[in-house]
C-alpha cells in the first residue's frame, strides 16, 4: 500500500475512540518514523489507548529518549 494512503487510514482509525485496532494503528505509525507518521501520533487523543502505547505516545510528546553518542569509541578504527 503507498505510505500516504496508508496515513490516511491510519489517521482514521486513531481518531475514532471506540475502533479495536487504534492501538495497531499507533504501533504502526511508532515504526513508520516519517515526519508525517510523527506528526500524526502528537494529534492523538490518548485515551482508550494502551498503557504502553500513552507511556510511547507521552514520551515522544515530551522529549524523546534518543542514543546519545558515547564520549570514546569502543573499537577503533585503527589496525
Amino acid at each position: 500500500m503507498d505510505e500516504a494512503k496508508a496515513l490516511a487510514a491510519l489517521r482514521k482509525i486513531l481518531a475514532q475512540p471506540a475502533h479495536p485496532g487504534r492501538d495497531a494503528a499507533a504501533h504502526i505509525l511508532f515504526n513508520l518514523a516519517t515526519p508525517e507518521a510523527l506528526r500524526a501520533l502528537k494529534d492523538v487523543d490518548p485515551a482508550g489507548l494502551s498503557d504502553g502505547t500513552r507511556k510511547s505516545l507521552t514520551a515522544l510528546r515530551g522529549r524523546p529518549a534518543l542514543v546519545a553518542p558515547s564520549s570514546k569509541p569502543a573499537a577503533s578504527r585503527e589496525l
